[in-house]
């Protein structure tokens, strides 16, 4: 299934956590059926790193990376350079989270607990 970013969510700016959660809900949806997914961002004005995140990264909270890297292919032709790169460096970053996750889980716990404790 191709999905045009900009025509699926009907908006030209990638930056609303709706429309990111949209996306993403369609991608597992897609996953579920084991249908490849193209995802095409031609058109986008904007694309933010946090629109990416919910769309893209956290999806690998709910699916494996390799039913990603198999059910999911980025269209980076055509992309502005630097929309390119804010794309690649946050799926690796999410792959990687992802991957060590039962290891910065107790960290994040840790440091929150600390924060809290620091703020009263």
């Amino acid at each position: 299934m191709l999905i045009n970013v900009p025509q699926f969510i009907n908006n030209k700016m990638c930056t609303l956590p709706s429309d990111a959660e949209k996306l993403q809900a369609q991608l597992i949806n897609n996953i579920k059926k084991k249908e490849v997914s193209y995802v095409d961002f031609e058109g986008a004005t904007d694309i933010i790193s946090r629109f990416i995140n919910i769309a893209l990264g956290q999806l690998l909270e709910k699916v494996s990376e390799n039913d990603f890297d198999d059910f999911i292919i980025i269209d980076y032709e055509g992309l502005d350079p630097d929309d390119a790169v804010i794309i690649k460096r946050a799926l690796a970053n999410a792959k990687e989270y992802y991957r060590n996750i039962e290891i910065l889980k107790p960290l994040e716990k840790e440091l929150f607990e600390e924060m809290d404790s620091n703020v009263q």
